[in-house]
């Protein structure tokens, strides 16, 4: 694929087979539930890139209540196919674009997934509606250490560019 011919749904709709069984045992995940847990307050938590609810079924196996915005429909249909995930309301969309009504007690991405936007001011489009109408925001990404399929010290030159 050229990267002309990729818009922002490319990710989803390509992986959405396989990422349950790529990131099944993704070592950051326990954590990031955790975290979030912690985070959210009463009401409501509002995730942006929902995708096959990785972080979202376990924040609901908690009593949490989620709320989703996807881009991807092969990625909400996996999603679909989960029994905690069926319930799940899902704002269909780009979330550098999509209005959200309501309040929300916390409003997160994961996995490193804020920065699929294509630039700052997308970025911050997307943060600024959702953020007023929440208590709190969280971002979370990856830590490089656990990526153990990058080569020994591609950290230290990466930092370096």
């Amino acid at each position: 694929m050229a990267l002309q011919e990729y818009v922002s749904s490319t990710y989803g709709d390509r992986i959405a087979e396989l990422y349950d069984s790529w990131y099944r045992d993704e070592p950051d995940t326990a954590g990031t539930v955790e975290a979030l847990t912690r985070l959210a307050g009463p009401g409501p938590v509002l995730e942006l890139g929902i995708g096959t609810g990785r972080i979202a079924i376990p924040l609901v196996e908690r009593g949490i209540e989620v709320h989703g915005i996807e881009l991807s429909e092969p990625m909400v249909e996996r999603l679909r196919e989960k029994p905690l995930g069926r319930d799940i309301p899902v704002a269909m969309g780009d979330f550098g674009d999509v209005a959200v009504e309501g309040r929300y007690s916390l409003v997160f991405c994961v996995f490193s997934t804020f920065f699929c936007l294509p630039d700052q001011e997308s970025q911050l489009r997307s943060t600024w509606p959702a953020s007023s109408a929440a208590s709190r925001c969280a971002s979370a990404r990856r830590r490089p250490t656990t990526w153990s399929w990058w080569p020994p010290g591609w950290t230290r030159r990466r930092r370096r560019w």
